[in-house]
């Protein structure tokens, strides 16, 4: 029974411990963008489970708990974890809105955190590297880029996607 508290009290530490580094990433963020806010956010690293999902998730919770109203986009197609995380799974996702089976208005969902919507990934996207780095990519993002509000990215990282970021000025 003694070791049960532990390990809740432990991961409640863990939450408390990644909300505060949140929070102060949102506050860095925002110092660092005073002239130039920033508008889109990708989260990303070089190797698989190292948790850009639970800090893509962390962090559009935190921007918008601040009043933002924040696109929270899972371009993870071949892992699709966001939206087991936020318990939403939509109609229309990320490649329907690219192959023009929808729009990005169609496919965005509202998830149970005010101020925070959900654009998901359908399984079983055929090249997701290729999708990622297409022109339809580039523009969705501009046009994410032109609302005014703050928006995250969970993207997929290979070499060739964080050379289109980087293009992209993400």
């Amino acid at each position: 029974m003694l070791g049960k508290k532990k390990k809740a009290a432990r991961g409640s530490d863990d939450r408390v411990l990644l909300q505060n580094s949140v929070k102060t990433l949102v506050a860095n963020i925002r110092f660092a963008s005073v002239d130039n806010p920033v508008s889109v956010i990708a989260v990303t690293s070089s190797i698989p489970s190292e948790g850009k999902s639970t800090i893509s998730l962390a962090l559009a919770q935190a921007l918008a708990a601040s009043g933002k109203s924040v696109l929270l986009v899972d371009c993870d197609l071949r892992r699709r974890a966001l939206a087991n995380m936020i318990g939403s799974h939509a109609q229309y996702g990320i490649y329907s809105v690219l192959a023009g089976q929808a729009s990005l208005d169609e496919a965005t969902v509202e998830t149970d955190t005010r101020g925070l919507y959900f654009l998901d990934c359908e399984p079983h996207i055929p090249n997701p590297v290729d999708i990622l780095a297409s022109r339809r990519f580039k523009a969705l993002v501009e046009q994410i880029r032109g609302v005014d509000s703050a928006y995250c990215v969970s993207a997929l990282v290979t070499k060739k996607l964080i050379r289109e970021c980087g293009r992209l000025n993400v």
